[in-house]
């Protein structure tokens, strides 16, 4: 047989096809091997096997062939010069640019010859049903329809000796099993049975790359976008002062075993970097978003080495987002981990974990090295720019109002995109497609994050300036911390203070006062009269008696809040920032570390934090030095308590006509959460009787509210009432 002329291959199908016919001849010969020796079953059970007639029309086999000997031979040399001209052909492709995938695949995974033959094995059922049944021949078993090992060596094997020193080429540390481009499945009839008798199946992702379709895996799809090209519009690269280390560190990398981490609050401005590198390397990005994967996966098990394959078959950098989705002491996180750094710290790959935090490298391999960089947010001026943009002519409309909105929400570049997407599809219900400041704040808090839910109370806020009984100077003094937050671009960015301020640019604020006096509602009214949303720590689930938990639990919380855009609000805070104590035992020494590493974390927060206390000598002084605002909530006196009295009815409740509100705000020091207590609790005995408010009820109202406070009612205070309550003393 001549070998013919080698013109280049035009595509992948036709590529793949060509090297089947490599398996194809291979086939052939095994059959005339096993003909020869007598080895293929012939007798009555006819339908247990497969018909000689049927193979020889499959393999286009004469009769004359299948009694000569010598045919195998001469298939020999004709396999030869088949894989001589295929070799030729994929040279003279290479030549012309065309990238086929065999090739590219056999060259990434350092695949030998033989074991892109068993690769071709693996995948010819898979694109021809007709090798399912001449695998079942010549294994001589019509239920073996896909090859074991033993059929794939001794299809390009010629002796024991051959097939025994081709096996670990087929091992678990092989590159064809350990990247999955192959798996070897047990027979189900035999599942401790040798390796020979395991059989080949190809990885379906394989297949389809082999036959030119380079799309992602899909089990990666909801996670991981491949990002090649022009940079992404919705990031802006890092400052050149930044870039050029960042690329050299990832030139480093190549061809060495280590990892690239980039630290900072703002995933986007990590993923710009990332870009930013792959760029400069020339490779197309594959980017990973560790905490949607964690959830695509039962237990955190999240396909690293799935991962890391996909790169090399796209010859892409990798960039992990959320790493401290990972950074935990549960034991699936520590999994990952692992399983992160066994497969991602190939000499082969370009790889970039973006995280809020400084991760030290636990479980690298010590020939690996990690290096880390700071990614700083994107600042004042670019994020206002950002907004400008994204919004485009519907700026013009809202540009008053940019900078107190971008020194509210500190949003990331695509984050920004998104928001100003959201916001003028909101626009367009009104005429002219008007866009409104509020269509901006909801947008912007939709983009906050909102992992705090899980932390904290989401606070509803029904309260407003009119609600709040305040003395003038309480009432100015919360006037004035609502224009600190407006105004603080202009302190910090346009006037410079941020240069001169290396911690403690963000708003801390205590308010101090007996409970029920309105410490909550005003948390609510700045909360609601700035647009943000309010979260109230729940002390129960931050402090614990464990050593140690205390702060985690405490870091978690302000981690998620850098990027919440929310207030935090620490109610009761006596128990959480109290005063530091000397030092007598052990508990007292962790006691103190816990206080202490609070003051660290108030001082790295840039948002805005309200301690509540019902007695502020009871806080360490080191926070109230610490606090840029202090308010005072002292109990109102009897005009301010009418007042209350006044607002705490709503206007369909059915009050009745001799209430006489100012009675009670004479007679009663109450706070204004008594006084509403009270009123709801007169509300439900109206509606018990299905009757009014009444004075009586109010009366009885107030003596079980006084019972509770361990106060008892006297005629002095109830005076023509007092024989309602006479019987509650």
């Amino acid at each position: 047989m001549e070998s013919q002329s080698a013109p280049p291959f035009s595509s992948a199908i036709e590529h793949l096809f060509a090297e089947l016919e490599v398996v194809d001849v291979a086939l052939r010969r095994q059959v005339l091997r096993l003909r020869a020796t007598n080895q293929l079953t012939d007798d009555e059970f006819r339908g247990l096997y497969i018909p000689d007639a049927q193979v020889d029309a499959l393999l286009g086999l004469g009769l004359a062939d299948a009694d000569e000997p010598a045919g195998a031979v001469a298939l020999t040399v004709y396999l030869d010069e088949l894989l001589a001209r295929n070799r030729a052909r994929v040279s003279a492709s290479g030549a012309l640019g065309v990238d086929l995938p065999l090739p590219r695949l056999a060259s990434l995974f350092e695949l030998s010859r033989l074991q892109v033959q068993l690769l071709l094995v693996a995948t010819a059922a898979e694109v021809d049903l007709r090798f399912e049944t001449l695998f079942a021949y010549v294994q001589n078993d019509a239920t073996k329809r896909r090859p074991t090992v033993d059929l794939a060596l001794k299809l390009f094997s010629s002796t024991p000796a051959e097939r025994v020193a081709a096996q670990p080429l087929i091992s678990s540390r092989s590159s064809l099993i350990r990247w999955d481009l192959v798996q070897l499945v047990a027979d189900p009839q035999e599942r401790e049975g040798p390796m020979l008798s395991r059989v080949l199946k190809a990885d379906r992702h394989v297949v389809a790359f082999l036959l030119g379709d380079y799309s992602v895996d899909e089990r990666l799809l909801g996670f991981t976008e491949l990002i090649s090209g022009t940079p992404i519009g919705d990031s802006v690269p890092p400052s050149n002062s930044l870039s050029g280390p960042l690329i050299s560190a990832a030139s480093r990398l190549a061809g060495q075993p280590g990892l690239l981490v980039l630290v900072g609050s703002d995933s986007s401005s990590q993923l710009a970097a990332a870009t930013t590198v792959s760029q400069a390397l020339r490779l197309p990005l594959l980017a990973v978003d560790l905490e949607l994967a964690a959830t695509f996966t039962p237990d955190k098990q999240i396909p690293f080495d799935l991962i890391a394959r996909e790169a090399h078959m796209q010859r892409s950098a990798v960039f992990l987002s959320h790493l401290d989705t990972l950074l935990d002491d549960q034991d699936s996180s520590r999994r990952s981990i692992v399983s992160l750094v066994r497969s991602l710290t190939d000499p082969g790959l370009t790889v970039m974990l973006g995280s809020q935090e400084v991760w030290q490298g636990e479980r690298l391999p010590e020939n690996a090295f990690l290096l880390s960089f700071d990614i700083a947010p994107p600042t004042f001026e670019a994020q206002l720019s950002t907004w400008r943009a994204a919004l485009g002519e519907g700026a013009a409309e809202v540009d008053a109002e940019l900078p107190a909105l971008v020194a509210k929400f500190k949003l990331g570049t695509s984050q920004i995109h998104a928001a100003a997407r959201s916001a003028l599809a909101a626009s367009t219900s009104r005429p002219a497609n008007r866009l409104t400041l509020e269509d901006l704040h909801a947008a912007a808090r939709l983009q906050s994050n909102q992992g705090l839910r899980r932390l904290a109370n989401k606070v509803d806020l029904v309260y407003k300036w009119d609600d709040i009984v305040l003395p003038g100077q309480s009432l100015q003094q919360l006037a004035e911390i609502c224009a600190s937050v407006r105004h603080r671009h202009l302190v910090y960015s346009e006037w410079g203070f941020e240069r001169k301020l290396a911690l403690g640019r963000g708003v801390n604020i205590l308010f101090a006062g007996p409970s029920g006096t309105g410490k909550t509602m005003a948390a609510a009214v700045l909360a609601r009269e700035l647009e943000l949303d309010l979260y109230r720590i729940d002390l129960s689930s931050v402090v614990d008696k464990y050593i140690g938990q205390t702060e985690k639990n405490l870091n978690l919380i302000f981690k998620e809040a850098q990027t919440s855009n929310a207030i935090l609000f620490f109610d009761e805070a006596d128990a959480l920032f109290g005063k530091r104590s000397e030092v007598t035992d052990a508990h007292d020494r962790y006691a103190n570390i816990e206080v202490a590493y609070l003051l660290q974390k108030m001082e790295d927060y840039d948002g805005i934090v309200i301690l509540a206390s019902n007695l502020s000598h009871n806080i360490d002084e080191a926070f109230t030095r610490r606090m840029q605002h202090t308010m005072q909530f002292p109990s109102p006196d009897a005009v301010q308590r009418e007042q209350i009295w006044n607002g705490v009815f709503p206007d369909t409740a059915p009050l009745a006509t001799n209430v006489d509100l100012g009675f009670l705000a004479r007679q009663f020091e109450l706070v204004g959460g008594s006084i509403r207590n009270v009123a709801l609790t007169a509300a439900f005995l109206a509606a018990k009787e299905q009757g009014e408010i009444t004075m009586e009820r109010l009366a009885v109202a107030t003596a079980r509210e006084l019972q509770k406070l361990g106060r008892l009612p006297s005629q002095s205070q109830f005076r023509e009432y007092y024989g309602l309550v006479r019987d509650l003393r």
